[in-house]
């Protein structure tokens, strides 16, 4: 039984690429059809395309009926034609309709009913061929997508129209600070439809019968001889009758099944990584220069360059050992010296500040976080919480260097792990992370109980998965600072 295999694409070039793709496959030149507006300038003959009249202008519904296509799916397909598209209708027998499909279906056809409830929104009641007006449905895809990626990409500009309120005699104001949160989830959606269409054949059929036929003759033959008694008692009034008989063909037809076309869908699953922007208001505090009355005095902390022999005997300590200058550093560490003179950041610890950190230097210095995080945090924690300095000597008092406790680290883990088959150079970041838990400010007054879960944290986004191998020597490490301190 012959089947007719139908698709809509929205530009020629899909199209052709099909019908190269079903020649090659085997499918013959003359069961493969390309039909468009016959009302535009025709692309230039392809060797892969088979024009027809048929398939052109008003003749293409009187084809898609003969075929077997219902009349309104006809007048869809005949629209999305005017409408610029270009459809690919392919006549197959039923061992290869199932691979016909997969090759129609391969550069993802127009959903025709999708499209045809789109065009009745726009006040489409039906195919006419004498429409004026097209509207070409290949590009209106591409523009919308061209707008809704320069949306995701849009990067956000101030506001220089923003309309400036001055408040007086109020103790406190409150802007909201707004944030987005993202959901990722899946919906189920149409990739496009490839209808099967049966319709019967006839076509004719001869066969060889040999048949058999009898015919009575009468013969008069001239005797002369005496008659007998038999030849006088056959004299009298006698009737005879002979049959003529005569075989004739006979066509008797009965209905097989020969052969079943199933339809199935394969099912495949596969990983998307989806990439979106969340918005969040971000409140920005200019302060303007002191007039003669005076609202609040604010106590300005000294500046960079006051702290710079501070950073550079910490990089000498921590970063040295890499490779890379103090000047790949300085910016690092005036990063963190900026966090802790920002009035954004008044009041707030690390952890509630450090996503928002991140965001701000990887937007200035791509992909080189995790490399100065460190620089930088000890940038931060450099001054006090209230943005008064403090001074470099005293800062020193308090903390002792790290080789200072270096062979105390070292017998610790000859006892303690030396017997496990790794080196010491496995376990001295971990007792290096414990002494700057024990120097840090953050952590003052706490003890390791109410400390442990954002160490853990800290840790493991440095070293994953090896928190549970290294906390003996981490807690060892901050126990030994504090006891010193």
């Amino acid at each position: 039984m012959a089947k007719t295999l139908v698709a809509l694409y929205d530009t020629f070039t899909d199209a052709e690429r099909v019908v190269q793709e079903l020649i090659d496959d085997g499918f013959a030149r003359s069961d493969v059809h390309l039909a468009l507006d016959h009302t535009k300038s025709r692309p230039a003959r392809s060797s892969s395309v088979e024009w027809d009249a048929a398939y052109e202008g008003a003749s293409l519904l009187d084809t898609l009926a003969d075929l077997g296509v219902p009349s309104d799916e006809a007048h869809a397909y005949a629209e999305g034609v005017r409408r610029g598209g270009a459809l690919v209708v392919v006549e197959s027998n039923d061992d290869r309709a199932e691979r016909g499909m997969e090759i129609l279906r391969r550069l993802h056809p127009v959903d025709i009913h999708e499209r045809t409830a789109q065009w009745r929104q726009e006040g489409w009641t039906g195919y006419d061929a004498n429409a004026l007006t097209s509207t070409p449905t290949s590009r209106t895809a591409p523009t919308t997508r061209r707008a809704q990626e320069q949306a995701r990409t849009t990067t956000r500009v101030a506001d220089t129209g923003a309309r400036t309120r001055r408040v007086e005699g109020q103790e406190e104001i409150a802007i909201p600070v707004v944030e987005e949160d993202i959901a990722i989830g899946k919906r189920e959606v149409e990739r496009g439809h490839v209808r099967i269409f049966s319709r019967v054949t006839e076509q004719p059929v001869e066969e060889s019968v040999r048949l058999r036929e009898e015919k009575v003759t009468v013969e008069r033959r001239p005797v002369d001889r005496p008659a007998t008694d038999a030849d006088v008692a056959a004299a009298g009034q006698e009737v005879i009758e002979l049959t003529e008989t005569a075989e004739e063909p006979v066509v008797s037809k009965r209905a097989r099944v020969v052969e079943e076309v199933v339809v199935q869908k394969e099912v495949t699953e596969r990983t998307e990584t989806v990439r979106e922007t969340e918005r969040r208001t971000d409140v920005d505090v200019q302060r303007e220069p002191e007039t003669a009355t005076e609202t609040r005095r604010v106590t300005v902390p000294q500046d960079f360059a006051t702290y710079d022999p501070l950073f550079r005997k910490h990089y000498a300590t921590a970063f040295a050992g890499r490779g890379a200058a103090y000047t790949e550093y300085e910016p690092a560490y005036r990063y963190g010296y900026e966090l802790r003179t920002n009035e954004r950041y008044r009041g707030r610890d690390w952890a509630t500040l450090e996503a928002d950190a991140r965001r701000d230097w990887e937007a200035r210095h791509p992909s080189t976080w995790e490399r100065f995080k460190d620089a930088i945090r000890y940038g931060w924690e450099s001054l006090t919480g209230d943005g008064a300095e403090r001074s470099a000597a005293s800062r020193t008092m308090e903390r002792r260097d790290f080789t200072t406790y270096s062979d105390d680290f070292r017998k610790h883990y000859v006892s303690a792990f030396g017997d496990r088959g790794a080196a010491y150079t496995e376990y001295e970041p971990a007792y290096r992370y414990g002494y700057e838990l024990g120097t840090n400010e953050r952590y003052r007054g706490r003890d390791w109980a109410a400390l442990e879960a954002d160490a853990r944290r800290d840790w493991e986004a440095r070293h994953p998965s090896t928190w549970e191998r290294f906390k003996d020597a981490i807690r060892y490490g901050w126990d030994k600072v504090r006891a010193r301190t």
